[in-house]
């Protein structure tokens, strides 16, 4: 009977130490729904990831965003960083490093990137109404 309550014990214990393990994160953050390469509309104005794209990315403490592009082969790429002023599930509030424009009442530009649906997103400036936004930008997806 002692055998018994004692392989009981060590069962339940064992039991609790592999349940209690950490399991891999498999939430996805506003962060990965953003990162990737995005495709705006081609001059027939259709979404083509093989032109007219650019990359989101962000640095490892998710305090700035980096987009990347290629104008024309003929220049360097390009880059333009963001610091993350704060952020939601669906809504990135940022400020262009170097940002010259300011809005009616004299402060810098500040836009939000709001995700529209799983593979769309756009820009919206603060001081816009609430509706108003620029074009929707497609997510190019890896064949």
């Amino acid at each position: 009977m002692i055998k018994m309550y004692l392989l009981l014990t060590i069962i339940s214990i064992c039991t609790s130490f592999s349940s209690a393990a950490p399991q891999p994160s498999t939430t996805i953050t506003v962060f990965d729904k953003f990162g990737g390469i995005w495709a705006y509309k081609n001059i027939n104005q259709k979404f083509d990831c093989s032109e007219a794209v650019h990359t989101i990315s962000f640095n490892q403490k998710k305090k700035e965003a980096y987009f990347d592009w290629v104008e024309t082969d003929k220049n360097p790429p390009q880059r333009s960083t963001y610091t993350i002023l704060k952020h939601t599930d669906k809504v990135i509030r940022m400020q262009e490093h170097g940002e010259m424009r300011k809005d009616n009442e004299g402060n810098l530009v500040i836009w939000d990137l709001i995700k529209v649906s799983n593979g769309e997103y756009t820009w919206h400036r603060k001081d816009w109404p609430s509706n108003g936004s620029t074009g929707y930008f497609k997510k190019c997806h890896k064949k």
